[in-house]
């Protein structure tokens, strides 16, 4: 993706699930790759398995941009598919969601 200035985006990925790092508390797309690779550093957590590389967003969606997973609706019991992005506040499959 670039910008209205036209300058490329950088996200960071989850090697293991191709899923976009999300988070309310810090920064999630960058202006420059070694940026967005210092935050894979500080965001990766090697203890659970987690690892983030830095990525361009228009290679992102390019390549993994409609990655679905199956969760269960908690109102109804039925596995529906959604994105792999999908927020957490966003899917039925979170009680989150239902309690809004």
């Amino acid at each position: 993706m670039v910008t209205a200035k036209g300058k490329k985006m950088y996200v960071l990925m989850n090697v293991k699930t191709k899923a976009l790092f999300q988070s309310y508390h810090s920064k999630t797309r960058f202006a420059y790759k070694k940026v967005a690779e210092k935050a894979a550093e500080r965001n990766s957590i090697p203890k659970i398995g987690i690892e983030y590389v830095a990525i361009d967003l228009s290679e992102y969606d390019r390549l993994y941009g409609n990655l679905t997973h199956k969760v269960v609706n908690l109102l109804s019991g039925v596995e529906v598919e959604e994105s792999i992005n999908t927020p957490d506040c966003c899917s039925v499959g979170s009680e989150a969601y239902w309690s809004m």
